[in-house]
């Protein structure tokens, strides 16, 4: 770990949330953007149970740079740490492992973000753990976003009307990627908000932290470039041939097509790999490289789209009525 260091500009002020299950990408993730800003004063903080053989690991990551400064912290640190009157009591603890369907509650990191910080940290970028940053963040970070307390890219062609309020085309922003505007978060009772939102609205909620962002905050979000989250529709648009695009500069393997996957045909997946070889999990060899995927996927490119389809109704029944 490296100490803290003057820096002649604004330092970074990164938010990261990962378990031991996610450790590996986390390590991607800071690989990527310690590499990518170099001559950036970069302090991170983790949030997430993670053991001491992945803060090791992580810490090594931190190497890589001369000015990059890691901390670590769990949801049940955090709440010994907070007036028991002032912590939500409705929050799971952190020996409940999942919130809804496969998440962790380590997704409400994004809710509880003015708890980890004090209140001379005036910003935050949250970045989730499947995400690859192939460039410079000072931009992002100097985007001026007041008098709104978030910012995030947009989803398209993406409805909640099953939210109240919400109407068809209605913006929504994706909760990998956040810039927080932190005064204006607590002087707006962000908090607050969101998990009054999350408590009214508990049995309709998809994604919990990202809906109550975007239910509670209506109206109050600032819409970024979407070269700032390079989700699935975004990352698919950039993979195809064109003139004068502008690449994105973070990705994010939203979805279930992640890139350590050997059957993920993620159009910028050689990029997870690229920055993996920086880490500990360089030796990495992806749980489903089987000889059977080795022979389908070698042979997937060459067989018409229809015989594809037929047969892989064949492996899969059950999906396929």
């Amino acid at each position: 770990m490296n100490e803290r260091i003057s820096h002649p500009t604004d330092p970074l002020n990164i938010l990261l949330c990962a378990n031991n299950d996610f450790a590996q990408h986390a390590a991607v993730t800071l690989a990527s953007l310690l590499l990518n800003n170099s001559d950036e004063a970069v302090y991170v903080t983790f949030v997430g149970d993670l053991s001491e053989r992945s803060k090791d690991s992580l810490k090594k990551v931190a190497n890589l740079s001369g000015s990059a400064y890691l901390s670590f912290l769990s949801l049940s640190e955090l709440r010994a740490t907070q007036d028991a009157d002032l912590f939500p009591p409705n929050l799971p603890t952190q020996g409940d492992y999942c919130v809804k369907g496969a998440y962790s509650i380590d997704i409400y990191t994004r809710l509880l973000v003015s708890r980890i910080f004090d209140e001379h940290t005036y910003k935050v970028l949250y970045l989730d753990s499947d995400i690859v940053v192939h460039g410079s963040l000072r931009p992002l970070w100097e985007t001026i976003i007041d008098p709104y307390p978030l910012a995030g890219v947009r989803v398209p062609y993406f409805d909640r009307t099953h939210l109240p309020n919400f109407s068809p085309g209605d913006p929504y922003i994706n909760s990998g990627v956040l810039l927080y505007n932190l005064p204006r978060w607590r002087e707006l009772e962000c908090e607050q908000r969101c998990l009054q939102f999350l408590e009214d609205n508990s049995e309709i909620v998809r994604d919990p932290d990202q809906d109550a962002l975007n239910g509670a905050l209506k109206g109050e979000l600032f819409f970024l470039q979407h070269k700032w989250n390079a989700i699935g529709p975004y990352s698919r648009a950039h993979a195809t041939p064109g003139k004068n695009k502008k690449q994105p500069v973070v990705y994010h393997y939203n979805g279930p097509n992640k890139p350590w996957l050997y059957m993920s045909n993620h159009p910028h997946k050689h990029l997870y790999y690229r920055y993996l070889r920086n880490t500990p999990w360089n030796t990495y060899t992806p749980p489903d490289k089987s000889l059977i995927n080795i022979f389908s996927k070698t042979t997937r490119a060459f067989l018409p789209f229809a015989l594809r389809r037929f047969l892989k109704k064949i492996a899969n029944p059950k999906t396929h009525p």
